[in-house]
């Protein structure tokens, strides 16, 4: 699950009293066996809104290249 966006307001540190924007947030990531066929879920966030979609890939798992990606969104 993906976040598309979301600032942050730093208190402390090198960004202290800085406002930070960020953009395609993972906010959960789940792996699959792609030989099981039964389903998985996500916990959804208490303020879901138009701002979440879901990102799904898959993987080489040898090579780590990316084969096929395919998103969802309301």
């Amino acid at each position: 699950m993906v976040e598309n966006s979301a600032t942050t307001y730093v208190q402390r540190g090198e960004n202290s009293n800085r406002t930070l924007h960020h953009v395609a947030i993972v906010r959960d990531l789940k792996t699959v066996d792609p030989t099981d066929h039964g389903s998985i879920s996500f916990n959804l966030p208490k303020d879901l809104s138009n701002n979440y979609h879901l990102v799904a890939f898959l993987q080489n798992t040898k090579t780590g290249k990316i084969i096929s990606v395919t998103g969802a969104s309301d």
